[in-house]
């Protein structure tokens, strides 16, 4: 917090903080851009609204633009087919130099005074103009990317994939990384960001949100990673900011796990977004005796359950990641059966308890999850019948799964320590149809797009946290650590003891959602050269990367025999 009170006190003054061209740089000058709203009618749109105008207007770190106004007719935004060449005269703003330059203004913080507080108000403009100086050092990079087109392309330069950027560690924020590099993997979701059709959902209104700042970071989030300019790693500034205002238990920089956060941002986003402006109250339904044994009454009873949920939650994250479990309880004194519905958008999957030597599977861990169970002293259930508290047999069964199924190992639980049991999981063709009480007349195979995995270095969650995806600009395999970022050789090699969120998707021809996202992301894949089934690549040149892997232009396809 004192670091935080040092740096605001020096942005609120601009005579104390150094301009970016004032700031020692070994190799490369600066030039800054600014990025300037949709609202410019002669703007042609590029994602997300922004357009790019190197050395246009500059802009300096307190977020002011200098007395010059020209507006170009044409943005100057690299086209879609375009490949970006770095020569070497080009990549010369590294990573290590993006932290003198951070270091630099950390210097003068520390060395001048620190005010007592800081308002709400002053916090954003601290973030915004630190925001604004990462993204100066990326267009100086663009720019002069831009100026040496001409120049000779390199015979040895490699390619990166457009989507595949890492994400600097900020202090301890390797759990809020790798969630982001995995839910941004989920190509619906992020189209329906990166086209900016989530701003007409926005719900500025709904007290369970955020007014809409935890979706406008997130969306923020995405058009840096997927831009096209995007070669450095992205500092996450504003999100984390956003972050800390909407839950104050991520506001510092202490370790946390990733699957909370998780949780916590789907529900965020969903909230931002809910299309629900008036919430409805509606006593759920009962179950009685006659339930119990009849799959119709019990089909009809979680129709009823899912419809009430839905007339109070609509959007796009709960049409893809929500999916319902049945939860039966029985009370041991006088018989009594309950049956409910409740939604979940991660499902937590039990560890089978024991000793296995050979480790277990991903199936057997859903098998466990739905084993009966006696609810301890502490969590006991009240019986509408007896009017007390009993200790009841409980029962959990998967009854619907969603397009998106997030599964999480749960290996941390009542016991001290973590669960490093290896569970094997399938890659491709993860079949349901056993595990599911409510079908919908669907195909229930599923195929993983994404990982998070920790490596424990101290007891109770502390550790590593590394990420793979599947990019869906090349349906290739990338590992996320932070800022490095390697290619996979084998999506098989992405099956380690350290596993801990799956991310799967059902299979489908057809993008998945509702129709209307559905359409989104047909029109998307038409229109934009990098989509899926298009991969779009540009060519780097990187010391820091590893060549045998970055430079593969076509990795190996899936065989299933080696799974």
């Amino acid at each position: 917090m004192e670091d935080l009170e040092s740096v605001e006190s020096v942005i609120s003054s601009n005579d104390s903080l150094p301009q970016a061209d004032q700031i020692q740089q070994p190799r490369l000058p600066l030039t800054t851009f600014a990025l300037i709203p949709d609202e410019e009618e002669q703007v042609k749109e590029p994602v997300g609204g922004l357009a790019l105008y190197p050395n246009v207007m500059p802009t300096h770190l307190n977020g002011t633009t200098s007395n010059s106004r020209t507006v170009p007719s044409q943005p100057d935004v690299v086209t879609p087919r375009e490949e970006i060449s770095m020569l070497p005269s080009a990549w010369q703003v590294t990573e290590n130099d993006t932290r003198e330059l951070f270091g630099a203004v950390s210097e003068t913080a520390r060395t001048s005074p620190s005010p007592r507080k800081v308002n709400q108000a002053r916090d954003d403009s601290i973030w915004n103009s630190l925001d604004s100086f990462q993204n100066s050092v990326v267009g100086a990079m663009v720019s002069e990317t831009s100026r040496s087109r001409s120049r000779p392309r390199p015979s040895n330069g490699m390619l990166r994939t457009q989507g595949t950027v890492g994400l600097t560690n900020l202090g301890n924020t390797g759990w809020m990384n790798t969630a982001l590099q995995c839910i941004r993997s989920l190509e619906e979701l992020a189209v329906y960001f990166l086209q900016g059709a989530y701003k007409k959902d926005i719900n500025v209104d709904n007290p369970l949100g955020f007014g809409g700042t935890m979706a406008e970071v997130y969306g923020e989030v995405l058009v840096a990673i997927y831009a096209k300019q995007a070669i450095t790693p992205l500092a996450p500034i504003a999100f984390k900011s956003g972050l800390g205002r909407a839950h104050q238990g991520f506001a510092g920089y202490r370790e946390q796990d990733a699957e909370e956060f998780l949780s916590f941002l789907i529900d965020a986003l969903h909230e931002d977004l809910n299309r629900v402006k008036n919430k409805p109250y509606t006593e759920p339904p009962m179950s009685d005796d006659s339930t119990v044994n009849n799959a119709e009454a019990i089909r009809e009873l979680g129709n009823q359950f899912r419809a009430i949920f839905r007339s109070r939650n609509d959007s796009m994250v709960m049409d893809l990641l929500c999916g319902f479990y049945m939860i039966t309880m029985a009370c041991p004194e006088c018989g009594k059966v309950d049956i409910t519905f409740t939604p979940y958008t991660v499902l937590t999957a039990s560890l089978p308890v024991g000793p296995m030597k050979n480790g277990t599977t991903l199936n057997e861990c859903l098998l466990e999850t739905s084993k009966m169970e006696v609810l301890a002293e502490d969590n006991a259930w009240y019986c509408p019948r007896c009017k007390e508290l009993r200790r009841a047999k409980k029962k959990l069964d998967i009854w619907t799964t969603p397009d998106i199924l997030v599964v999480h190992l749960r290996r941390y639980g009542r016991s001290y320590g973590k669960n490093d049991t290896f569970v094997d999981f399938p890659v491709e063709g993860l079949d349901l149809k056993t595990h599911i009480g409510l079908s919908e007349g669907r195909d229930l195979v599923y195929d993983l797009f994404a990982v998070i995995n920790h490596y424990e270095t101290e007891p109770r969650r502390s550790g590593l946290y590394t990420a793979v995806a599947k990019n869906f600009f090349d349906q290739h395999w990338y590992e996320y650590n932070d800022s490095n970022v390697k290619a996979r050789a084998t999506p098989g090699s992405v099956i380690t003891s350290a596993a801990y969120v799956l991310f799967y998707r059902r299979r489908s021809k057809d993008p998945l959602g509702p129709p209307q996202l559905q359409e989104i992301v047909r029109t998307w894949r038409t229109t934009n050269p990098g989509s899926s089934r298009r991969p779009n690549r540009i060519e780097i040149r990187s010391p820091r990367e590893n060549r045998s892997l970055w430079g593969q232009r076509q990795l190996e396809g899936i065989d299933n025999n080696e799974f």
